[in-house]
This record gives C-alpha cells, structure tokens and sequence, in this order.
C-alpha cells in the first residue's frame, strides 16, 4: 500500500500558510485594534508603526495585503 506522500505527490509543494496583511499607522491604538480583526479573521498580521518600519517588514515577509492608515 502507499502511503500519503506517494498517493499524493504533489500535496507536498503546496504551500500551506494563512494569507498574510500588513497594517501600517502612526497611532498604535489603531494597529492593536485592526491586529485584532484581521487575526480574528484568519490573517497573519504584520504591523509597523510608521511608514519606514513597514518597508522593512515588506522587504522581510511575503505579504498578500496592506492596509496604510497614516
């Protein structure tokens, strides 16, 4: 018999990992709370308060979505 991996060969490069979102502002209020809607939401979030620390995390991380609030 075959295991997964043989029946299934392809599965394994499939990238498995939750869409990504970058959420930049300048009050840090906000990026708590928009953390907590895209987190509840299913989104790996990245936040960064201000614009230079997001280029950074943009250079850094596969991102699917940004959300600049500045």
């Amino acid at each position: 018999m075959l295991n997964s991996a043989m029946s299934q060969p392809f599965r394994l490069l499939k990238e498995e990992r939750r869409p990504s979102v970058l959420v930049v502002d300048d009050i840090e209020t906000n990026l708590e709370l928009m953390e907590a809607v895209f987190q509840r939401a299913g989104y790996t979030v990245h936040i960064a308060l201000g614009a230079y620390p997001a280029l950074d995390i943009c250079k850094n991380y596969s991102i699917d979505m940004q959300f600049w609030m500045l």
